[in-house]
């Protein structure tokens, strides 16, 4: 189940949505701000939202610089963003400007629970995609300096015989990956076994021989006697 965050200036649409949203029952929670500045409030808090209603009610240039601002929030990144519109401004460029400025579905009021149990469809479709390339790419990285600190301890081992900050780095990794959901840390381990049958056998630093401190007594002799 999803917790939503509804933004709307009207009071009575926000009771509206309530009353649908209830009948529906798919939301563990629901909150509601008045304005675009408490909205984002609350992104900014520690509850984690997976569906954020944007009434376009608010004016069409802030709601533009709004939904940048909100996707980037900690409590917004994977949410989906669904634009509020009353019915009589659901023209098709209006329509095409609210999926520009980067919602994901729109909502057209007045609106039937069926028409909400679409869009709270849609909302996890959207969330789940979200989080898979935001935990994909943060595995990726995390197999990436895996490989890296990896190499950095064998060579340290056979050059000093110790590689205790690179053992720390490898170390601190594996919490990183514990905390992430299985499904992604089984992705981690598959990408890292992939990652180091492809890698190349890291080469040590070319160790210079002894310095030469020129030829031997014998040989200078040698030169000497044939007037070299």
């Amino acid at each position: 189940m999803l917790d939503a965050l509804v933004v709307d200036p009207e009071l009575q649409s926000r009771l509206n949505f309530k009353q649908v949203a209830r009948e529906v029952g798919v939301y563990r929670t629901m909150h509601f701000a008045s304005t675009l500045r408490e909205g984002l409030e609350r992104l900014n808090s520690t509850k984690d939202y997976g569906v954020l209603y944007l009434s376009a009610r608010f004016d069409a240039g802030v709601v533009r610089e709004f939904i940048p601002a909100a996707k980037r929030s900690p409590r917004g990144q994977d949410a989906a963003f669904l634009l509020v519109v009353q019915s009589g401004n659901n023209e098709p460029e209006t329509l095409a400007r609210a999926m520009a400025s980067g919602v994901d579905g729109v909502l057209i009021e007045p609106y039937s629970v069926d028409a909400l149990r679409e869009c709270t469809q849609l909302a996890v479709a959207v969330r789940g995609q979200r989080l898979e390339a935001r935990y994909r790419s943060a595995v990726n990285l995390l197999v990436q300096s895996s490989v890296a600190y990896t190499d950095e301890a064998w060579k340290e081992t056979k050059i000093v015989g110790a590689a205790v900050t690179p053992m720390k780095r490898l170390a601190a990794i594996r919490e990183d990956v514990e905390r992430l959901p299985a499904a992604y840390q089984v992705y981690y381990h598959e990408q890292l076994i992939e990652r180091t049958i492809a890698a190349q056998i890291p080469q040590l630093p070319h160790k210079p021989s002894a310095l030469y401190k020129g030829s031997s007594s014998r040989v200078k002799a040698r030169l000497v006697r044939r007037g070299l």
